[in-house]
């Protein structure tokens, strides 16, 4: 969720990583536990690494609903789009020096 920009900082960090004001629920994203993926069919099993920096659900340490939420607001206090985070230090160290 990208928040108004025009918001004083507080309120953006406040707000940011939610599902917005119209959704009743506990306000901290679920935690979500998986081992298994399943695709429709075959096809989109074959596209989904394509996708892996896409918020998408994928197999893998690429990130769920749990993560996603604080990928935003770190983009936001950042004053990025988008962030990746990851497992170790060693793979913070290394994703940004094999992105291109």
């Amino acid at each position: 969720m990208s928040t108004d920009k025009t918001q004083d900082f507080a309120t953006r960090m406040s707000h940011a990583g939610r599902a917005g004001t119209n959704v009743r629920g506990f306000v901290n994203p679920a935690v979500h536990r998986g081992s298994t993926m399943l695709y429709p069919n075959m096809a989109e099993r074959f596209a989904a690494p394509g996708e892996r920096f896409e918020q998408k659900p994928n197999y893998g340490t690429g990130g769920g609903p749990t993560h996603w939420p604080l990928e935003n607001v770190v983009a936001e206090v950042e004053g990025g789009t988008r962030c990746q985070i990851v497992s170790t230090g060693l793979a913070a160290v290394t994703v940004p020096l094999l992105a291109g």
